[in-house]
């Protein structure tokens, strides 16, 4: 993969940035893990189906 870094550290940078400027409040922890393996759960779902 070629990046430049230059201009990819300023970017992540500012998203960092972003996110540290986020009035939202914080999702917990266990919350945001029991939504992704929910979303893991059906994706696997999805992939083990058989196709139509």
């Amino acid at each position: 993969m070629v990046t430049d870094q230059p201009n990819h550290d300023v970017w992540f940078r500012a998203r960092v940035q972003e996110a540290l400027a986020d009035p939202r409040p914080s999702i917990p922890h266990d919350e945001v893990e029991a939504h992704m393996a929910r979303r893991r759960q059906t994706l696997r779902q999805r992939l083990a189906a058989p196709s139509a």
